[in-house]
């Protein structure tokens, strides 16, 4: 019986590899928050006026659920990660502190900012001809969560109770 040869493995990663295992469960997480959220969406009619609800409020186990579907820490958690290890990365070829935080900026502020552009004309428009922005309540009494976090979905209950 012949055995084959021992594979050796390195004692230390590359500095130049990737935690695959992360960027999957960050995808993962990422679309679990997308997918929570859209569940959440309601639009109703009330008096012909459209208004917006959170769907899952009405289901007795929304409570339950929120608890269990909290993927925003562990995806933030991983960033971090990811993060960190790309600074060690881009680090150890001489990049700056302060080049890799300029170069994170320049890659990551457009999305956010053309994403709050549109609402906010819209909302200095709207400004401009005399008319005032508030947040919009729930008719019937209590809250709307819009923000779907534990805290807005707490208060809005007590509100109801």
């Amino acid at each position: 019986m012949t055995l084959a040869a021992p594979v050796s493995v390195p004692a230390s990663r590359s500095t130049t590899t990737r935690e695959r295992s992360v960027d999957l469960v960050r995808a993962a997480c990422l679309l679990a928050v997308v997918g929570v959220h859209a569940l959440m969406v309601g639009v109703s009619v009330q008096g012909g006026i459209p208004v917006l609800e959170n769907a899952l409020e009405s289901w007795s186990g929304f409570t339950e659920f929120s608890w269990f579907a909290q993927m925003m820490p562990l995806f933030f958690i991983l960033g971090g990660f990811a993060s960190a290890t790309h600074y060690r990365r881009v680090r150890a070829r001489g990049v700056t502190p302060s080049a890799y935080v300029a170069t994170r900026l320049c890659r990551l502020l457009p999305a956010p900012l053309a994403a709050a552009g549109p609402p906010c004309w819209h909302c200095l428009g709207w400004r401009s001809r005399g008319r005032v922005v508030t947040s919009s309540r729930r008719r019937g009494g209590g809250s709307a969560n819009p923000s779907g976090s534990l805290a807005s979905t707490f208060s809005a209950r007590r509100s109801c109770h």
